[in-house]
């Protein structure tokens, strides 16, 4: 019996290990995957970051370029040199927009050059004139005039922007003259398009990419679209590896709607955060086959091992049994017993 509890007890501790190893590569894996593709999709997002900053960076350049003072008068004379200059930085680099918005307080009256792709065709069209004072200072609609002359440069969060009867996200930045802001200029996105491109990333079964600016306010998720992460229940986790600068890229696991998730991000150059969350059971779906495969086969080698250990165990004691009933019998007197 003894025999038989080791083979059993062996068996069975060789096969829990070989399962929980092979969990703990599976495991690894899927972090490993999860984050390759927070990366692929981060990079994309980089290259049209670096895309609005040159074009910005082009138009800047030619605006400061002019030798003449800044006033009225040299608006006037370079209003058309400029809309020119962005009509063809429209036409060969293809922006969604690009735009500069001088300041009327600055200038004594308003002067807005703004083209963008109208049908995401290519076809570009002037936006009509405005003046910024006209709209509500402190609306979603103005941050990227507030917030560019407050910060230097600033990446909004989505808002309507109701001349173009779409939602954009924009990059602008404010031009100073002598330490007064003169203009703000810009790109966007076209943020209806982004979240068509985000929600066809395939990740597992349910799994999903999403994405969320520096202040942690969730730019595209599949639930939580526009609220801020500090104010979810499952982000304690999230939040404590994201607030870390050390971490510019890595893999966090927390609990979500009675859920345990994988996540992976990569944080962008604009601060904002690209992430991928997948349900840690769909991480395994692919391996329970393999995984019944070796409990089946634990199970065979123990049935196997029982068999073969009551065989050995036979084979030991029948005759050891025997010399004992023969031992047995001498020892009353029966001296026809041979061993």
């Amino acid at each position: 019996i003894s025999i038989l509890v080791v083979a059993i007890f062996s068996t069975f501790l060789t096969g829990m290990i070989s399962i929980l190893q092979g969990r703990k590569i599976v495991e690894k894996e899927a972090k490993k995957v999860l984050l390759l593709t927070a990366i692929e999709y981060s990079n994309i997002f980089e290259k049209e970051f670096n895309n609005l900053r040159l074009h910005q960076q082009s138009l800047e350049s030619f605006i400061l370029s002019s030798e003449d003072s800044l006033n009225s008068q040299s608006l006037l004379k370079r209003q058309k040199l400029i809309a020119n200059n962005v009509k063809y930085y429209c036409q060969h680099s293809h922006p969604f927009s690009l735009w500069v918005v001088f300041n009327p307080d600055f200038f004594g009256y308003p002067v807005v050059i703004s083209m963008y792709d109208s049908t995401g065709t290519g076809k570009y069209i002037f936006e009509p004139n405005y003046d910024i004072r006209d709209l509500n200072p402190l609306g979603e609609e103005t941050q990227w005039w507030r917030n560019a002359i407050k910060y230097g440069e600033v990446w909004t969060s989505p808002y309507y922007w109701d001349p173009w009867g779409k939602y954009i996200i924009s990059y602008s930045k404010a031009l100073y003259n002598k330490g007064t802001p003169f203009a703000v200029m810009g790109s966007d996105f076209n943020y209806d398009s982004l979240k068509n491109q985000i929600k066809k990333v395939k990740v597992y079964e349910s799994g999903y990419f999403w994405l969320m600016d520096s202040s942690f306010n969730i730019i595209s998720h599949p639930t939580y679209e526009g609220q801020n992460l500090r104010n979810l229940k499952f982000s304690k986790n999230v939040l404590a590896t994201l607030s870390n600068k050390v971490y510019q890229k890595g893999n966090v696991e927390y609990e979500f709607e009675n859920s345990k998730k994988i996540m992976a991000f990569k944080r962008l150059s604009n601060g904002w955060y690209a992430c991928v969350s997948a349900p840690y059971n769909e991480i395994f779906e692919g391996s329970k086959f393999i995984f019944r495969v070796i409990g089946l086969i634990i199970i065979l080698t123990i049935i196997a091992g029982i068999f073969i250990s009551y065989r050995i165990s036979k084979s030991i004691t029948q005759p050891i049994n025997r010399f004992v009933e023969s031992f047995v019998k001498g020892a009353t007197g029966d001296l026809s017993i041979r061993v």
